[in-house]
């Protein structure tokens, strides 16, 4: 396997493309703000009259748990937090997120393939002292691709929403105690990993160390509301409210199956970089597979046999790949298992990375032991106690079909799935090391032969004399039993077979 180092130019195309995380906009409601129930009451948001605004939500609130893999829990520790009953039933009336542009602002980010819809599924209330540690949404279904947070024009400090990629974290989404000015109508703040610290309101935490980074002056009309959306798999998380109740109704964003034409082309670059080492000599020249490790998380259904698709790709992974089929190139998605060094970032110019056959399903992992291999068989020696069996994965890697390129790509994600002792070969003496197991999922993209792409040199003409017909080419070589037969065309245009040993080479 080849690792393209992050300066090779595929590599550095990529890290030059800014890659969006999250968005944030404002906008003004069409209609005096309520909140719809179920049986046709309404909450109504009456910015005169806050605190009796946040008595009647109050009145029809009910604690929020919060998911941990299967499980509910309730633990104010982790989460303090009141959510309307009425949850996902309730509408709100004065907003609706296709009506008002922010679906379209948020496709052309996040989805620039494919149309979303919004579903309203919950109302939170967050009191002084509410908060949300950092977590990532659970996904309702394999369609899922993102959130939408609507904050109520409702007066509190404290509660701002952050998202956190890297060691990186901004706020997106920030509390209402700043004084209203002249801002317009609609701002939409593109969140990129990349994004100058003079124009996205954030704190950074870099080695431990959080520091807060000015952010854009501009508030928000009054009465205007705010919103955010971000990939789901992101991390995020909603800080401790000082004054006030922050409320908010969220949505969920999902795929729609309607194609979208895409408005940036920000896959351009690496599009050109790939068709210029395609055009080259040096890109697989005997023809292999080229990975692209994804820098989003995939969503597959629990219980699905089918592995992810094209379709399943979201935001600049999915562009990614088109590109390469725009170039002519078969491009699957392929899941991944790699190796990486205990307690250290996953590094791809360094880990053990295999593509597997299938999907690493519960009970193959539940059944990994402490000694990990990719090999048939594992060699272990005696100083290891107990001679403890040997865990492969042979079985559910993909074998190698010639050769493989995986591109170095700064921000490509993994999850953690197991931790063992691990040697790629299966030899667990000096060179076996304690490492984390992690899933990824890689856009493979299938790079032809020089040959069929056209770039190998025809080789020059072979020319031999014969002693009656002269002087030819020849055009072909073929055995007859032991005996090894030239088709030759000679100079007077006549093709003729015949023996090797009555000819010459010239």
């Amino acid at each position: 396997m080849i690792r393209l180092t992050a300066d090779s130019p595929l590599s550095a195309a990529l890290d030059a493309i800014s890659e969006p995380l999250a968005c944030s906009g404002v906008c003004a409601p069409d209609a005096p703000l309520a909140l719809v129930l179920a049986d046709d009451g309404e909450l109504v948001v009456d910015l005169a009259d806050p605190d009796g605004t946040v008595e009647r939500l109050l009145a029809h609130a009910e604690p929020a748990p919060f998911g941990d893999h299967e499980r509910t829990h309730f633990d104010p520790a982790v989460r303090r937090a009141l959510r309307l009953r009425d949850r996902g039933r309730v509408r709100l009336r004065g907003f609706d997120p296709a009506r008002h542009g922010v679906l379209a602002e948020v496709e052309a980010l996040l989805s620039p393939r494919e149309r979303l819809v919004a579903a309203l599924t919950d109302v939170q209330i967050y009191p002084p002292g509410g908060h949300f540690v950092r977590h990532r949404d659970t996904p309702r279904d394999g369609d899922m691709l993102g959130t939408l947070v609507v904050l109520l024009p409702l007066p509190h400090s404290g509660g701002d929403l952050t998202i956190r990629e890297g060691d990186v974290t901004r706020a997106i989404l920030r509390d209402s105690s700043g004084a209203a000015s002249d801002a317009p109508i609609r701002e939409v703040v593109h969140v990129f990993e990349d994004m100058p610290e003079e124009t996205a309101g954030s704190r950074e935490v870099r080695g431990g160390e959080a520091r807060t980074v000015p952010g854009d002056s501009r508030e928000a009309p009054p009465g205007a509301l705010r919103w955010a959306a971000f990939f789901a798999d992101v991390e995020h998380a909603i800080d401790v409210v000082r004054d006030g109740h922050r409320v908010v109704v969220t949505y969920a964003l999902s795929r729609s199956g309607a194609p979208r034409e895409p408005t940036d082309d920000r896959a351009a670059p690496f599009r050109e970089a790939l068709a210029r080492e395609l055009a080259g000599r040096e890109l697989l020249p005997n023809g292999g597979v080229l990975l692209l490790p994804c820098t989003r998380r995939v969503i597959v259904p629990r219980g699905s046999n089918a592995g992810p698709a094209l379709r399943d790709l979201r935001g600049l992974d999915r562009e990614l790949a088109e590109a390469g089929r725009a170039l002519g190139l078969e491009v699957r998605v392929r899941q991944c298992v790699a190796a990486s060094e205990a307690d250290a970032p996953v590094d791809l110019a360094a880990v053990d990375l295999a593509r597997l056959r299938e999907a690493l399903a519960e009970p193959s992992l539940a059944g990994l032991g402490e000694l990990v291999t990719f090999a048939e068989e594992g060699h272990v020696l005696e100083y290891l106690a107990g001679g403890d069996a040997v865990s492969s994965l042979a079985p559910l890697l993909l074998a190698r079909d010639g050769d493989e390129s995986v591109l170095v790509r700064a921000r490509a994600r993994a999850t953690l799935i197991h931790e063992a002792c691990f040697s790629a070969d299966g030899y667990f003496g000096n060179e076996h090391y304690d490492a984390w197991l992690h899933a990824l999922v890689a856009v493979e993209m299938v790079i032809p032969s020089l040959a069929a792409r056209g770039l190998v040199e025809p080789e020059p003409a072979r020319r031999v004399r014969h002693a009656k017909f002269g002087d030819g080419t020849v055009v072909s070589e073929q055995r007859s039993d032991d005996n090894l037969m030239l088709v030759v065309r000679f100079d007077d245009g006549q093709e003729r077979r015949l023996l090797r040993r009555f000819l010459v080479d010239l």
